[in-house]
């Protein structure tokens, strides 16, 4: 990385890794700072930095938009930022700019992200999904409120698997 830090969210796409915020331990600096990893050619290259710097946030790729970045901790607590890095120009914004959108409904450090049939679904203890529109801004729902902890999401096989603390995991229901 161009810029050392632990704590940061990433995602993987287009043959690329794209790094997000993090805690810079030397300086003790929370960093907006973005970077993209090009594994065909081993470089680095510097991406516009979040509006919002923060670390222990989760990303998620949304195919045909861009990436979305949730949640995280700022010099100020937990947050409930959401805010996506756009690919391409969109009703939102212009591509290789970042879009604020409206925050989710619960603060979260270190939540997990996954884009799952048209939506974006973020887990840590209860789980949101937010939701695509043709018409209108994108809009959050609470759409599970369990009685464990969840902290884990990933999709496969069409179906959104999630996990947490003693609990194995449970399949999709939506």
């Amino acid at each position: 990385m161009i810029e050392n830090r632990s704590s940061f969210s990433a995602v993987a796409r287009d043959h690329a890794v794209i790094v997000f915020g993090g805690y810079i331990s030397q300086s003790g600096e929370i960093s907006g700072s973005c970077e993209e990893f090009s594994p065909a050619t081993s470089t680095w290259r510097k991406l516009p930095p979040m509006p919002t710097p923060r670390y222990g946030t989760g990303a998620a790729h949304i195919p045909g938009l861009g990436d979305i970045v949730v949640g995280g901790t700022t010099s100020t607590g937990n947050c409930n930022e959401a805010e996506i890095f756009l690919t391409t120009s969109s009703p939102l914004g212009l591509a290789s700019s970042w879009c604020e959108i409206a925050p989710m409904l619960h603060s979260r450090s270190y939540p997990a992200a996954e884009f799952f049939n048209g939506n974006v679904y973020v887990a840590r203890g209860s789980m949101e999904m937010l939701s695509f529109f043709t018409e209108g801004p994108p809009q959050w729902t609470e759409v599970l409120k369990p009685t464990l902890k969840l902290n884990s999401l990933i999709s496969f096989n069409g179906s959104l698997l999630f996990g947490g603390e003693s609990c194995s995991l449970l399949f999709n229901i939506f």
